[in-house]
């Protein structure tokens, strides 16, 4: 029996990454500064601890799931929606504008993710012409 019957949740789990940072000044293309890792503002959570979180109780049985993510988590992000008892429909991208080289591998990261997911008859009121929005950066971690 779910605690709340919520037809809309949205999710931003705490992934745990590492944040780099440069020591000096490091705009795009300026690949002379070392990187290195700064702690998060905030206390982060494993993939196993973020699936054991109790969205599916809270979630009327005809809901909608929205989950926030990154590249390094899309794939685990798929397992722990349908965990929660949801099944993912559609991936939908933030593109932000460059910001340095910011966090990231092999490429600054300028885009986030959130995964849709449905369980239930669907109970949306509309259809949208995109799946991927621009959005202004707010401060670290800020969503649109």
């Amino acid at each position: 029996m779910a605690l709340s019957a919520y037809r809309t949740i949205v999710a931003d789990p705490p992934w745990a990454v590492k944040r780099l940072e440069s020591p000096g000044s490091c705009n795009f293309g300026d690949h002379t500064q070392p990187l290195r890792s700064v702690r998060l503002s905030y206390p982060t959570m494993s993939t196993v601890e973020i699936a054991a979180l109790p969205v599916g109780d809270l979630a009327a049985a005809d809901a909608h799931l929205y989950v926030w993510t990154i590249n390094r988590y899309v794939e685990d992000t798929y397992a722990i929606a349908r965990g929660w008892g949801f099944e993912p429909k559609t991936l939908l991208t933030w593109a932000k504008a460059p910001m340095g080289l910011g966090p990231g591998g092999a490429f600054s990261q300028t885009t986030e993710h959130v995964l849709f997911c449905r369980r239930g008859r669907d109970v949306r009121l509309s259809r949208a012409d995109s799946t991927w929005w621009h959005w202004k950066r707010g401060r670290h971690s800020a969503k649109p």
